[in-house]
């Protein structure tokens, strides 16, 4: 090794790694780097190889046995097709017990982060357009000296619309493709929000819009997306939401995606101001000719109807038949298509946008 920087390859036959034995396909190892003597140790290296298994058309379960305070990790690869995972937590022996887990990217970043205090947990999350490698790391919060055993299952959600339109009438059918394996959902269709303001802004400047305050209760949400995709494919977005008065000096400031307004919001609030940053990897990297952002307001009405119910998702075409007649009072509407889990209200993946005809 050379004064200052030096490189050297390393090759690593996989095929003699007992994989069998390493349940949730991490190999651990390291590289030693000795003096020309070989007695002197200069440097150790640590290193991971890892065979992440595919999460295409089948189910996945791995079965965890944690002490107090312990962790893992597993790792998946979802493919292009997969655009959907279902992930569920069930603990099998051990009462009293919290579990972390914590859904992570391909580029490092914690996609997903939530605490299961009950016996069973589910969420469902999007993946990548593009696929990717998906870490999935549980832990145990505290705990006693008892051993718990939790099962984790990843399922893909291989859901795809095959229906453009839907008719606003008792009877109307939705048809679903379900590459994947059988699923049980919550299927939620609801009014789209209507974009109120759209701008382009430079990425050198402030991403700050100002309106005035809707007289309707419903909810605000701010999308901010680049020209060009996937440039924000690892990004957080950080709002600060306002409310000012007709002077335009502040009532009040909530760091949210989303605000609502409800019976509760100050009778004199007139304005509301977006004030938002956007933490890109891409930026912290230093890419170059990354393309201006686009900064999007969206209003959603809270007195729109929608319907929410329970469905089994068969492998092959489905056709789900619903009550649409009162979802809009008017000729057509934008329709929004979620699937949920049928016990857990704070997570969803979209299907697809599609009309509604009356």
């Amino acid at each position: 090794m050379d004064r200052g920087e030096s490189r050297f390859n390393v090759a690593i036959n996989s095929r003699e790694i007992a994989w069998d034995k390493l349940p949730n396909g991490e190999a651990l190892g390291e590289i030693t780097i000795t003096d020309k003597s070989g007695y002197f140790i200069l440097l150790k290296i640590p290193i991971t190889i890892i065979r992440a298994q595919t999460c295409h058309n089948k189910v996945m379960e791995k079965i965890t046995t944690l002490s107090a305070e312990e962790g893992t990790r597993f790792h998946f690869y979802a493919s292009p097709l997969t655009k959907r995972v279902s992930l569920s937590s069930e603990i099998l022996e051990g009462e009293g017990n919290i579990l972390q887990i914590d859904l992570v990217d391909q580029n490092g970043i914690v996609r997903n982060s939530f605490f299961q205090t009950q016996l069973q947990a589910d969420i469902f999350f999007p993946t990548s357009p593009t696929g990717g490698f998906f870490q999935i790391a549980i832990s145990r919060y505290k705990g006693t000296t008892q051993t718990l055993i939790n099962k984790l299952s990843i399922r893909p959600i291989n859901v795809e619309l095959q229906s453009n339109y839907l008719t606003a009438e008792k009877n109307s059918k939705l048809k679903l493709n379900n590459a994947g394996p059988l699923i049980d959902a919550r299927l939620l269709i609801k009014n789209s929000p209507r974009s109120i303001s759209k701008k382009i802004i430079k990425r050198s400047t402030d991403l700050l819009t100002r309106l005035p305050l809707a007289k309707d209760l419903g909810v605000y949400s701010v999308k901010i997306y680049p020209q060009n995709i996937p440039e924000l494919s690892a990004s957080y977005l950080a709002c600060a939401i306002t409310l000012l008065d007709e002077q335009q000096h502040k009532i009040e400031t909530n760091w949210l995606l989303q605000f609502s307004i409800t019976k509760n919001t100050p009778t004199n609030a007139a304005f509301i101001e977006f004030s938002c940053q956007n933490f890109d990897a891409n930026l912290v990297l230093g890419e170059e000719n990354i393309s201006d952002l686009t900064m999007e307001i969206l209003f959603s009405d809270k007195s729109a109807a929608n319907t929410n119910r329970a469905i089994r998702i068969m492998p092959g075409i489905n056709n789900i038949e619903l009550d649409l007649s009162t979802i809009d009072d008017g000729p057509w509407t934008k329709a929004e298509v979620y699937l949920l889990p049928l016990f857990e209200i704070t997570s969803k993946v979209s299907l697809k946008e599609l009309e509604i005809i009356r």
